[in-house]
């Protein structure tokens, strides 16, 4: 199984081989279960930063992020009511 890592502090996900981050998941590196308990282990030393999970999960919850993006835009859209002139 791989895994991403985000990363709350610099809100984006690992970059492949431990170069940097991104924010954009079909960029990020994936990483094999070893290492990536030890990127989160070593980046937690102090306070949680960092978060893995597995492919598969971060796809769905982009999905589902995107579709709640689209609703709440949809909403505001129809909920919209341009200004009535004064006259």
């Amino acid at each position: 199984m791989r895994y991403v890592i985000w990363s709350f502090e610099h809100q984006a996900w690992w970059a492949p081989n431990r170069l940097g981050y991104t924010e954009l998941l079909d960029q990020a590196g994936q990483y094999d279960d070893a290492e990536a308990q030890q990127i989160v282990r070593d980046a937690n030393v102090v306070r949680q930063e960092e978060l893995s999970m597995t492919v598969e999960s971060a796809q769905v919850m982009q999905v589902l992020a995107v579709r709640a993006w689209m609703r709440n835009a949809q909403r505001a859209t129809s909920a919209y009511q341009p200004p009535q002139d004064e006259q």
